[in-house]
């Protein structure tokens, strides 16, 4: 029962969080001055520079369809840019201004994930090594695990338990710190009637009656409950692999977990800089992650291959790299 009311708190907590990033994104202040510009650069994206010449906050904008502003555009803008060559001819681009603020806003909000992913798994990473080193001390202090099997094995469990405790408190603690910290941000006031307790369900059960009506958005949520629950599963069936095929102590998934960590804080940055720098689609990213997961199961099922526990270190390093991305990129 607890087990159950925590994943539903955690993945409550989880929804929230991503609620509020597009109101975090609209508000931003390189999108409320209302004094940036986008143009093309030469690597062929574009780039939005401030009143004085600086470029802005997001380095990049994706290049916009110049046939989809249109002559019809009321609010197209004509702007200059030098080329960078010896002869710094000017050209002329004619780009839609909602356009621009829409990609530019599109940008700003994955680098503002990726960044919030970067910061979660640094903090997890700290929390670990914390956990890591309570469960050493408690192992190595208690009794011995040969002449004592059985207190050895109630100091185990009183590891594993504080180190659950630790991650509750860690949780609660920053998690209020955070909100506490959120500005309040105007929306819709509430219906007569109805409660910030109820709304929520009530809400989910209208949009699963539409369902029949709006078939794409019925196929993304088939679609996202696979992928999603499908890239969860990997790491959880791997930590059974490790410890009932390849003889991981607690001590070694630990190990295993940090450079996880790390790769996913490090591949978070990368698949970001990728994305302002060459302008890259987060549906492609996605892809990409995707298919870089895939490989470790595909690896696996080669006769002879993934016996090892150096290989699950790389396989958890390489899986690593790709969760920070997909899950930034996903929201």
């Amino acid at each position: 029962i607890l087990l159950s009311v925590s994943n539903c708190a955690f993945g409550a907590s989880i929804v929230m969080y991503n609620a509020f990033l597009p109101l975090l994104v609209a508000s931003h202040h390189t999108l409320k001055t209302g004094s940036t510009c986008a143009a093309p650069s030469d690597a062929g994206g574009l780039v939005v520079a401030g009143d004085d010449g600086a470029d802005a906050a997001q380095p990049a904008v994706e290049m916009v369809d110049m046939g989809a502003a249109g002559q019809g555009d009321a609010d197209v803008q004509d702007i200059v840019l030098e080329d960078d060559d010896a002869s710094h001819h000017a050209r002329h681009v004619h780009v839609s201004a909602a356009s621009l603020a829409e990609h530019a806003k599109s940008l700003l909000m994955n680098e503002v994930s990726a960044h919030g992913m970067m910061w979660g798994y640094l903090g997890g990473l700290i929390l670990l090594i914390l956990n890591m080193a309570v469960l050493v001390w408690l192992t190595t202090s208690g009794p011995d695990e040969e002449t004592d099997p059985d207190g050895h094995l109630d100091q185990q469990i009183l590891a594993y338990r504080l180190a659950l405790c630790m991650a509750g408190v860690w949780w609660f603690i920053f998690g209020c710190w955070s909100v506490s910290g959120l500005k309040s941000r105007p929306g819709p006031a509430l219906e007569h009637g109805e409660n910030y307790w109820t709304i929520g369900f009530k809400t989910i059960w209208r949009t699963a009656r539409q369902m029949k009506h709006l078939k794409q958005m019925g196929i993304f949520l088939g679609a996202f409950f696979f992928y999603s629950d499908g890239y969860s599963t990997l790491g959880y069936g791997a930590s059974l692999f490790a410890t009932q095929e390849l003889g991981f102590t607690s001590m070694d998934l630990a190990g295993a977990l940090i450079a996880s960590q790390l790769a996913a804080l490090v591949g978070s940055r990368l698949y970001l800089l990728v994305n302002q720098r060459w302008l890259v689609r987060p549906k492609v990213i996605i892809l990409v992650n995707i298919a870089f997961m895939s490989l470790i199961p595909i690896y696996g099922l080669i006769p002879g291959l993934f016996t090892a526990k150096w290989e699950f270190f790389v396989a958890a390093i390489v899986v690593g790299a790709q969760m920070g991305s997909i899950q930034s990129f996903s929201r």
